[in-house]
């Protein structure tokens, strides 16, 4: 890892690999208001109602390594892109992770191929934060362009007249068309 310094992650919560049992390890996670709040302002969605998750670290096929299996449920309210409208959302998803004590971040390129199904996450100082693998699996499933089902822009074509909706002039290349035809 680089010397500089690491920012504090909003939700964390972090596990000792060293405690890791035989038959894995199971923990029920979820974030305080804070917490949330600090999550949704990170991503840059109105708000984060709750945000839960079941995780089981067991030890990986290979030494040295652990599995993260995880589900995660949150509610929360974006912005519909159309409409500008709050937007209630609701996740459920299931995710794996796996973490291993000889990765390095500089050297994963180098040692897995894009054939593997799980590149491994490093583990840090012997540990491990579930709060913020729980927190990034979150980023990951949440739409990057909310939109209310209802919801349309209204004189916006995507066919063939490039967006004109057969109003001439009025298609992105309008301004362009009007400048070559004054040349």
């Amino acid at each position: 890892m680089s010397n500089k310094e690491q920012p504090v992650p909003e939700f964390s919560w972090f596990f000792e690999v060293d405690s890791l049992k035989d038959h894995g390890n199971s923990y029920d996670l979820s974030a305080n208001a804070e917490e949330c709040s600090a999550l949704a302002e990170r991503y840059g969605i109105q708000s984060l109602q709750s945000l839960e998750a079941k995780i089981t670290l067991s030890p990986g096929k290979e030494k040295g390594t652990v599995l993260l299996e995880g589900t995660l449920k949150a509610a929360l309210t974006q912005t519909c892109v159309v409409t500008l409208e709050p937007l209630n959302a609701a996740i459920e998803a299931t995710f794996e992770i796996l973490y291993s004590a000889e990765a390095e971040e500089e050297s994963l390129e180098e040692t897995f191929s894009s054939e593997d199904a799980l590149p491994p996450e490093p583990i840090v100082d012997g540990k491990i934060d579930l709060g913020e693998a729980v927190a990034v699996q979150l980023a990951l499933e949440i739409d990057p362009f909310p939109r209310k089902n209802d919801s349309q822009i209204d004189n916006l074509s995507y066919g063939p007249e490039g967006g004109s909706n057969g109003i001439e002039g009025q298609g992105p290349f309008a301004k362009l068309a009007q400048l070559k035809k004054k040349s």
